[in-house]
């Protein structure tokens, strides 16, 4: 094993370490202090799942194109989580954000594995997969808290807006105006009520990112704020 084989193990053990941490401690802490304030336990079940997305998809897939130039490790850690959380929902639910007969957060996993793996495959890099899961973790998450200000869970057009402005700033960042595009794709499909946004909108992304890169690079640039 080389050294930077080495590094990247260590990073991936630390990254799949944090979410342990996220779903078995921080989000419990969280669910405890947000019944207390919204005194509903499916409101608070709800955000804390939000949370989970935010902390334990959000920050991994963030980093992921930094840390890794492989895709062993990024799949690994989502086949890992994706595990262990389904395990724990049929053996010890951790029942502040698991609830029965919604299984969100294992199609959550598997789906951030399988964005990086799409991107791999289509482009050679983990960036487009990395957007994707950024669409999924914290355009998703912001969405949900904004709409439980109304005290339910129905897709509403603030929360829309919301996720439409976290995504267009991530996709600007990370593929200019493909992911300008991505973001308002994956902001508009993650409204469909038939189909799982967990699956709808990391596809969307990846899809949209990927093509334009491969046809029109030149669109696909990141954008870089420059201060005076």
């Amino acid at each position: 094993m080389t050294q930077q084989d080495l590094i990247q193990l260590s990073a991936a053990a630390l990254l799949a370490f944090w979410v342990y941490y996220v779903t078995s401690d921080i989000s419990r802490r969280y669910y405890e202090s947000a019944l207390r304030a919204v005194k509903d336990e499916g409101m608070a079940k709800y955000l804390t799942r939000k949370l989970v997305h935010i902390l334990a998809g959000g920050v991994p897939a963030a980093l992921t194109p930094l840390l890794f130039n492989s895709l062993v490790y990024p799949v690994s850690m989502a086949a890992l989580a994706t595990a262990y959380v389904a395990l724990r929902r049929r053996l010890r639910p951790m029942r502040w954000f698991q609830e029965p007969g919604n299984r969100n957060e294992v199609t959550f996993s598997a789906m951030w594995g399988v964005a990086m793996l799409l991107s791999w495959l289509l482009t050679g890099n983990l960036i487009a997969g990395s957007i994707a899961a950024l669409y999924m973790s914290l355009g998703d998450g912001v969405t949900g808290v904004v709409r439980s200000r109304h005290g339910r869970r129905e897709k509403m057009w603030d929360g829309t807006l919301a996720m439409l402005a976290v995504c267009s700033a991530l996709g600007l960042a990370g593929a200019g105006a493909a992911g300008l595009a991505s973001a308002v794709a994956s902001s508009l499909v993650e409204r469909l009520r038939a189909i799982d946004d967990n699956v709808t909108v990391p596809l969307t992304a990846v899809i949209i990112v990927a093509a334009v890169r491969l046809l029109a690079p030149w669109l696909a640039m990141p954008v870089r704020l420059s201060l005076p």
